[in-house]
């Protein structure tokens, strides 16, 4: 590795995109330094690790978090800064003009990522470009909860402006229901906001683009979700690799509407109602699926590097169809045991050994990942807020289904 000439840093190395962005360069011969705010990281037990770095953590510390890293690329060879979560994603933004005389920061500008940051600021956007996407309404004071209750097609989602997985997405059936669950969210997500609720129809996709800096596509897949965590909602467990050109177009469009630079991800479902694509939100960064991109043959983070370090702009636009990823620990196996309907996918869930079936954090030539997730899972659960929040949704979930109507858990 000494001989390399190229090194990466890739952040928040605990989460399972920056262990797919460590691999994909590291097997390129890039030398890949991992950075987290703990000395645990799931991405510092790959092989591909070269080296590891402990900084301040981002949401507590940000300013720390900051001089830290400007620190560390001052006086170290790091040709690229890659941010893997929200939080260092922003800080990154923010503070972009003071790291660029060091290193490459693939982003866009600050107020452009902002806008992918907050859900209220992306919709509104979206409709300025008269772009599809589902009807959204912003509460700003609470005395305008019962007025607009009164003026909303339910069914409608309430969820949090900023990314939190899935925790504070509710579905509200009636206007008698929708001040008590609004204000139940507001206490914990501040004014999220309100959107029209789109019913179940294809499923719902995502579309991963990589713009160069004049607006110039390098790189778009699409894949779709088949089982989530939540079941209802939330992060993807399985999902299927597919060519969809009205998606791929319709993705470029949202993000040429925001002038983006970079990688993201646009998460959309299509509408039955009127067979329209339409926006759920903006992921200014690698995303928890972005290895299927990878394992169906398009190696997003070498052509993120190959256009930020060595300005190839050339198109890349094919991979295989078809390709399966599963999350299987412990992402596919919660959404089987949380599934009310997990009878009916038992035989689907239960075939491990499909030939065009691909397991996340499972690599022949890097195990050691392994132990790294099953480490990470369990210090999660005893430390990590939004885990404990996730864990005992999907306990009551799941014993919501086990208990007969008119029994009730033990608290």
């Amino acid at each position: 590795m000494k001989n390399n000439p190229y090194s990466v840093l890739v952040l928040d190395g605990q989460w399972r995109q920056a262990l797919s962005v460590t691999r994909a360069l590291g097997r390129r011969g890039v030398r890949v330094i991992v950075g987290d705010s703990s000395k645990i990281a799931l991405a510092r037990f790959s092989r591909y690790c070269a080296e590891s770095v402990t900084y301040p953590e981002p949401v507590a510390h940000p300013d720390e978090f900051t001089a830290f890293l400007l620190d560390f690329v001052r006086h170290e060879k790091v040709d690229m800064v890659i941010p893997a979560s929200e939080p260092t994603v922003e800080l990154l933004a923010r503070y972009k003009s003071a790291f660029e005389p060091f290193t490459c920061i693939p982003l866009a500008d600050y107020d452009t990522v902002l806008k992918t940051l907050d859900k209220s600021l992306t919709f509104q956007a979206m409709a300025e470009a008269g772009i599809s996407c589902p009807e959204t309404w912003v509460i700003r004071d609470e005395s305008e909860i019962g007025p607009l209750a009164d003026t909303l097609p339910f069914p409608v989602i309430i969820k949090p402006r900023r990314a939190t997985g899935s925790l504070g997405f509710r579905k509200v059936a009636s206007k008698e229901r929708f001040a008590e669950i609004y204000r139940e969210v507001h206490r914990t997500f501040p004014f999220p906001i309100v959107q029209e609720f789109i019913p179940a129809g294809r499923g719902k996709y995502s579309v991963g683009i990589i713009f160069d800096r004049a607006g110039g596509v390098k790189a778009a897949f699409v894949h779709k979700y088949l089982r989530e965590l939540p079941c209802d909602a939330g992060v993807g467990t399985f999902s299927c690799s597919v060519r969809d050109k009205t998606l791929t177009d319709y993705g470029i469009r949202v993000l040429r509407a925001l002038s983006w630079y970079g990688i993201a991800e646009v998460e959309l479902k299509v509408d039955p109602r009127d067979g329209l694509p339409k926006l759920m939100e903006v992921n200014p960064r690698f995303w928890g699926m972005s290895d299927i991109a990878i394992r169906s043959g398009m190696d997003l983070p070498w052509l993120l590097f190959s256009m930020a370090v060595l300005d190839d702009r050339t198109p890349c636009t094919e991979y295989r169809e078809g390709q399966y990823l599963r999350w299987l620990l412990p992402g596919d196996i919660l959404h089987y045991i949380s599934n009310p309907d997990r009878r009916e996918i038992a035989g689907d869930f239960f075939r491990f050994f499909d030939r065009n079936t691909e397991y996340y954090i499972f690599s022949e030539d890097d195990p050691m990942p392994i132990l790294g997730v099953m480490i990470v899972s369990l210090i999660g659960v005893f430390i990590n807020d939004e885990i404990r929040m996730l864990i005992k949704k999907l306990v009551r979930q799941f014993f919501g289904r086990v208990f007969r109507p008119g029994q009730r858990m033990a608290e």
